[in-house]
């Protein structure tokens, strides 16, 4: 039976787990001499030599010097252990770290993820052929987490440098790590790179980029570990042209600063975003933000194509509080001359004619339905619209993945469970052919659901990125569709169909050519 071979895994998802001494501050609590440990792990030399990495003993000397400049004792500095002795060396560290109330913990090799947990991939690893061959040879981050627990490390700082990916031989994709679902309070864990995406290799550093950029910001003087994050994940950024970008999980309470000269400038952090969050740009729709988390895809409750139920991992994201209305969508047809759709209220339709026709601009019609959601445009005419707006913007704007769709109409981490888009009263967050009186309604007439979203459910079916395709019974991150199709995903229900079509679940699809009067489209952006 053909093994496939793993894909050599380049870069470190970082976590960290501070706390403060003489030269840290923490906000709650008093100054003090707290003692600091470090904990260090570097896999580079593995028993499969297509999985040998090139930088992680780079990596790891170079973390290991910055902190002990910083105060730390470094109490593990192990080099390439295969599984039993790396899990051997994790559970010592309850006895080892009692004491310590300030511990790093730093991780490099390999890793990789499976059923929503990260595991660190131990040097003696065969080649993998089943998803589940990952935990039964990895040691899981959650271990980690347990032992600081259990010695009573009350500020943890976890680095894992450990971006993966794993074609298995009989398994699906799994590409990246996922967010910890449990991650403990008083801990702040950094990820090289972001859910799902793997970090890129450095041919000419001495170091991967996202340790290279650690290790410089870690002895400057007042910055926080929050400001140290967030000029480690710019510079990386910049560094890779934007196809790398490190993340964090902050469990934190209070502020810390490796070392203190009494000059703090004042704060420059970004403020901390939540679900449900609004902001406003120059062009197109309020943004608000869904921060990122796992759901149950899909519904036994509907059609078929809504099976089988499956669990669903998305990043943080930006979507549109407001399906794209007319008054915004003829911004980019009179900007590019593209196709006009025209709104006639006789057999409410919507109809399309060239740009020469230009017959909305004859009849007086630019401003006179400005607030109704625009319909008649294609998939393809969705595309071309976000496209311009990204070059007005320099954002990315893009239609949303169907995954993330359904995660935003039921609420995100907000949601109440509603059947329908944040109530089980369809009537009131819904227009369909049993309240819309044959025609669309003006966006935001209608309740919002728990995120602040309207129009989820009804007024017009919206494009979805994806192309159409049956669902899998296996746990995703971040699934874009099928790689080809014949139609694209369409969801949310509208003015002229049955009520049962605008519940969250339900799914529909058309031709990306199509241009039909109740369909529309919605935005997201990933700033």
């Amino acid at each position: 039976m053909k093994k496939y071979i793993l894909y050599l895994l380049m870069g470190l998802c970082s976590g960290l787990y501070a706390q403060n001494d003489k030269r840290m501050i923490e906000v709650t609590l008093p100054k003090g001499t707290e003692k600091r440990a470090a904990v260090i792990f570097a896999n580079q030399d593995y028993k499969d030599d297509s999985y040998d990495l090139q930088k992680t003993y780079n990596d790891a000397d170079d973390i290991k010097a910055a902190l002990e400049k910083l105060g730390f004792t470094v109490l593990v500095f192990k080099k390439d252990l295969p599984r039993t002795d790396l899990d051997r060396a994790i559970w010592a560290l309850e006895n080892q770290l009692r004491g310590y109330s300030v511990v790093f913990f730093y991780y490099t090799g390999h890793g990789a993820e499976y059923n929503g947990e990260n595991f660190f991939m131990p040097t003696d690893m065969p080649p993998l052929e089943y998803n589940s061959d990952i935990k039964t040879h990895g040691i899981s981050l959650n271990n980690v987490y347990e032992v600081l627990g259990k010695a009573q490390v009350r500020t943890s700082i976890v680095v894992s440098d450990a971006c993966r990916s794993l074609p298995m031989g009989k398994g699906i994709l799994s590409n990246g790590w996922v967010i910890p679902k449990d991650a403990p309070a008083g801990t702040f864990t950094m990820f090289a790179a972001s859910s799902g995406k793997n970090a890129q290799e450095n041919l000419k550093g001495r170091n991967g980029y996202f340790t290279q950029e650690l290790v410089k910001n870690l002895a400057i003087p007042d910055l926080s570990i929050n400001e140290i994050y967030y000029k480690t994940k710019a510079a990386v950024q910049q560094a890779t042209q934007q196809r790398q970008r490190p993340s964090v999980v902050d469990e934190l309470t209070g502020k810390f600063v490796f070392v203190q000269t009494g000059n703090i400038p004042p704060p420059t952090l970004p403020p901390v975003l939540r679900s449900g969050m609004t902001k406003d740009l120059p062009y197109g729709p309020r943004m608000v933000y869904v921060g990122g988390g796992s759901y149950m895809m899909g519904s036994n409750d509907g059609e078929a194509n809504e099976k089988p139920v499956h669990e669903v991992q998305v990043e943080d994201f930006w979507i549109a509080q407001t399906e794209v209305t007319v008054g915004q969508y003829l911004e980019f047809c009179e900007a590019t001359n593209s196709h006009w759709p025209e709104w006639l209220e006789k057999g409410s339709r919507y109809h399309v004619k060239t740009g020469s026709d230009k017959y909305y601009a004859n009849k007086g019609y630019t401003r006179t339905a400005s607030n109704l959601p625009i319909a008649g445009v294609s998939w393809d005419d969705a595309v071309a619209y976000c496209d311009w707006l990204k070059s007005k913007t320099g954002l990315g704007y893009r239609l949303p993945t169907e995954a993330e769709w359904e995660y935003a109409a039921r609420g995100g981490t907000l949601s109440n469970g509603t059947a329908y888009a944040g109530s089980t009263d369809l009537n009131a967050v819904a227009w369909t052919d049993g309240n819309a009186g044959g025609k669309p309604h003006n966006v935001a007439t209608k309740s919002a659901n728990e995120l602040g979203l309207y129009d989820m459910s009804g007024n017009l079916w919206e494009w979805c990125s994806d192309w159409w395709g049956n669902y899998s019974s296996q746990s995703q991150t971040n699934p874009a569709g099928p790689p080809t199709g014949s139609n694209r995903v369409l969801r949310g229900g509208s003015w002229d169909y049955h009520p049962r079509r605008s519940r969250v679940a339900s799914r529909s699809s058309y031709g990306p050519s199509s241009r039909l009067n109740f369909i529309g489209l919605r935005l997201v952006s990933p700033q």
